[in-house]
């Protein structure tokens, strides 16, 4: 289940990347046996082998999930809110 690309205000302002190009990042990972997962606290997919995470952070400086999202998913896997799903 592919969930993610919060909207903030009427506007959508704030909105990450599409789906498309999340799924499409997701599959890359994936296809080279890759361990990718979802993070509820923050919104976003990551690939834990490549440590990194797999959308950018939305443009607004006040995003609930965004602001508070660390450098890297790794900084989060054993955090008392690593909330990891599979993709």
């Amino acid at each position: 289940m592919l969930v993610g690309s919060h909207a903030h205000g009427a506007e959508g302002q704030g909105k990450k990347a599409d789906l498309k190009s999340t799924k499409e990042h997701i599959d890359s990972h994936e296809s080279r046996g890759h361990k990718t997962r979802y993070n509820h606290r923050f919104d976003a997919f990551a690939c834990l082998t490549c440590d990194e995470w797999l959308e950018s952070k939305c443009h607004d400086p006040f995003c609930n999930y965004c602001s508070k999202r660390p450098k890297k998913p790794s900084s989060e896997v054993d955090g008392e809110n690593g909330e990891w799903e599979l993709c």
